[in-house]
């Protein structure tokens, strides 16, 4: 079952920072959704 949450909670429930999470999403090894009023900042 696949579960959509958000980068924060992913962050927090990891254990892991921005720059990883944002660079593992570059990378393709996490999909990303972005929602109306909210980006990723490069």
């Amino acid at each position: 079952m696949e579960e959509w949450i958000s980068m924060a909670e992913y962050m927090k429930r990891y254990s892991l920072g921005y720059e990883t999470v944002k660079n593992m999403i570059y990378k393709k090894e996490l999909e990303v959704r972005e929602t109306p009023g909210r980006t990723i900042q490069n």
